[in-house]
C-alpha cells in the first residue's frame, strides 16, 4: 500500500479526481445560479462563447505535447533550456490568439456595446493567459508533480467560486471577473513552484518546431463538442432550445472534463510505455462511468437543476457522444505517442466528415439535436475502427 501512494502516477490519478470532485461540485452549485440570474439569450451567449473560446487553445498547436513527449525522460538541464524556449514561444501564441479572439467574439455576440462586451474582453484574456500557462503545467507534468498542479487548479477553482457567490448579482460580470482572476492565480502559482526546480528568468526565446499531429489530434477533438451551441443558435433552433441542450450536456462535459485531466497523466505514462491493457482499461472505465451518469441522470438533473431541466432522450444521445468522444481521445493520444501522424490526420477527416453529415442532418429532420447526435457518435467509432483496421492491415502487411 505504501508503494502505490509513492507512485507518482497513482498520486496523480488521485489528485485529478479530487480536483474534478471539487470542479463537479462548483458546476453543481454555480449551474442552477447561472439559469437563475442569466436571461436565456445571456446564457446561451455566455456558453456558447466560452466554448469558442476553448478553440484557441488549439493554437498551442502540439508545442506543450511535444515538450512531454521530447522531455519525458530528459535531464534537468536540458527540461530547463526546452521549458524556456516553449515559454517564450506559448507567450508569442497567446498574444496572437487575444488578438484573434477580440473581433471574432464581439461579432459573434452581436453585442454592439463595448461595455457590455467587457466581460468578454476578460474571458479572451482569461484564455490567453491559460494558453501561455501551459509551458508550466507542461515542465511540472514532466517533473511528475502532478500533485502540485490539481492543488493549485483547487485553490483557484474555490477563489473563482468565492468571487460569483459573493457577486452573483453582477451577473455575468462575476463569472468573467472570477475567470480572469481564477486564470492568474493558476499561471502565478505553477510558475512559483516551478520555480523550486527550474532556474526562472524573463529571457523568452521563440521556437516553432512542433508536428502538425498535435495540432490534427486537438482540432478533430475539439470539432467534435466546441461549436455545436453556436451552430446550432446560427441555424435558427430557438435559444430555450439550445439552452436545455447545454443544460442537459452538463453532466457529460464534466465527466469527460474528468477523463481529460486523467488522460494527461496516462499521455505522460504512454510516453514512456504502451499496451493493450491500458487502452482496455481506460475505454472500459469511460464507458461504466458515462452509463452509471446515464442511469443516474434524471435523479441528478431533478435535485440541481429542477424538473423542467431534464430531458431524457437528449441525456441519452449526450450520454454516447460523451463517451465516444473520450474513447477518441484516448485512441489519438495513442497514437500521438506512436508517431502515427497519417492516421491522426485520417481521424481528423473522418471527424471533419461525420461533423458535417450530422449537420446536414439538421436540415432534414426538423432540427432534432437528438438524431444529430446519434448519427455523430455512430460515424466517430466508426472513423476509430476504420483507422485501427487500416493500421492492423499495415502491421501484418510489414
Amino acid at each position: 500500500m505504501k508503494k502505490i501512494w509513492r507512485d507518482p502516477y497513482f498520486l496523480g490519478i488521485f489528485y485529478s479526481l479530487l480536483s474534478m470532485a471539487v470542479t463537479l461540485s462548483i458546476n453543481v452549485l454555480l449551474y442552477p445560479i447561472y439559469w437563475k440570474i442569466l436571461s436565456k439569450p445571456d446564457f446561451v451567449t455566455w456558453f456558447s462563447v466560452f466554448e469558442l473560446s476553448q478553440f484557441f487553445l488549439l493554437l498551442d498547436i502540439g508545442f506543450s505535447q511535444n515538450f512531454i513527449k521530447n522531455n519525458a525522460t530528459g535531464n534537468p538541464d536540458s527540461i530547463e533550456k526546452n521549458y524556456h524556449r516553449l515559454r517564450g514561444t506559448l507567450l508569442l501564441v497567446a498574444l496572437f490568439a487575444l488578438l484573434i479572439q477580440l473581433p471574432t467574439f464581439f461579432f459573434t455576440t452581436e453585442i454592439g456595446s463595448l461595455q457590455n462586451f467587457f466581460p468578454y474582453f476578460l474571458l479572451a484574456l482569461s484564455t490567453a493567459i491559460t494558453l501561455w500557462s501551459y509551458a508550466e503545467t507542461a515542465a511540472l507534468r514532466v517533473f511528475l508533480s502532478f500533485q502540485t498542479i490539481y492543488i493549485i487548479n483547487i485553490a483557484s477553482s474555490l477563489v473563482f467560486l468565492g468571487i460569483v457567490l459573493f457577486f452573483k448579482e453582477y451577473g455575468i460580470y462575476a463569472i468573467a471577473i472570477g475567470s480572469f482572476i481564477r486564470a492568474v492565480l493558476q499561471n502565478v502559482a505553477q510558475t512559483l513552484a516551478l520555480s523550486f526546480r527550474l532556474r526562472i528568468t524573463m529571457k523568452l526565446v521563440m521556437v516553432f518546431e512542433s508536428t502538425m499531429s498535435a495540432f490534427f489530434m486537438n482540432s478533430a477533438y475539439l470539432l467534435l463538442f466546441a461549436f455545436d451551441a453556436i451552430i446550432f443558435s446560427k441555424i435558427g433552433i430557438k435559444p430555450d432550445a439550445v439552452s436545455s441542450y447545454m443544460m442537459n450536456r452538463k453532466l457529460y462535459d464534466i465527466l469527460r472534463g474528468v477523463f481529460d485531466v486523467a488522460m494527461n497523466i496516462v499521455a505522460v505514462r504512454l510516453a514512456n510505455k504502451r499496451s493493450a491493457r491500458l487502452t482496455i482499461g481506460s475505454s472500459t472505465v469511460i464507458i461504466i462511468l458515462f452509463g452509471s451518469a446515464l442511469i443516474f441522470s434524471p435523479q441528478i438533473y431533478k435535485l440541481v437543476f429542477g424538473q423542467d431541466a431534464y430531458n431524457g432522450n437528449l441525456s441519452l444521445v449526450l450520454a454516447l457522444a460523451g463517451a465516444s468522444a473520450s474513447i477518441f481521445r484516448f485512441y489519438q493520444t495513442s497514437l500521438f505517442m506512436s508517431n502515427a501522424t497519417y492516421s491522426i490526420l485520417l481521424l481528423l477527416i473522418g471527424t471533419i466528415i461525420a461533423k458535417l453529415i450530422s449537420i446536414i442532418s439538421l436540415y432534414f429532420t426538423a432540427f432534432r439535436v437528438d438524431i444529430f447526435y446519434y448519427l455523430q457518435t455512430i460515424l466517430v467509432i466508426a472513423s476509430i475502427f476504420a483507422v485501427a483496421l487500416h493500421n492492423r492491415g499495415k502491421t501484418i502487411h510489414t
